[in-house]
């Protein structure tokens, strides 16, 4: 898959980026139809969302290893896809205390989430 020959890292944040997607999608199918009112979930979500965005842009954006701003950039890179997974992770938390999701879901989350981490 790799863009431009650069490895894993590319196709791990596009398979991230597609799935985060797919699930706001999904999220916005259920509001409609069932108006529920969980502006936690709905604004954590949105901020993950647009977190994973910039960091589908940082490819884009990526100065040679000579540019003097490349160490910025690899500062951005950095903390922008930590920040990503991090909200991503509270707001499935969220999702899945509005939803009264069982402790099997939980420990399941808790599972997946630590092997990514």
């Amino acid at each position: 898959m790799g863009y431009a020959g650069r490895g894993s890292d590319i196709d791990i944040q596009f398979v991230g980026f597609t799935f985060g997607l797919g699930t706001a999608v999904l999220g916005l199918q259920l509001y409609s139809k069932m108006h529920a009112h969980l502006p936690a979930h709905t604004g954590v979500g949105i901020f993950a969302l647009v977190l994973s965005i910039l960091q589908i842009l940082a490819i884009f954006l990526r100065p040679k290893k000579d540019s003097k701003i490349r160490k910025i950039w690899n500062w951005y890179h950095s903390w922008f896809g930590r920040l990503a997974l991090v909200f991503a992770a509270i707001n499935i938390v969220l999702g899945m205390q509005a939803a009264g999701a069982g402790s099997d879901w939980k420990i399941g989350f808790k599972f997946v989430y630590g092997h990514i981490i």
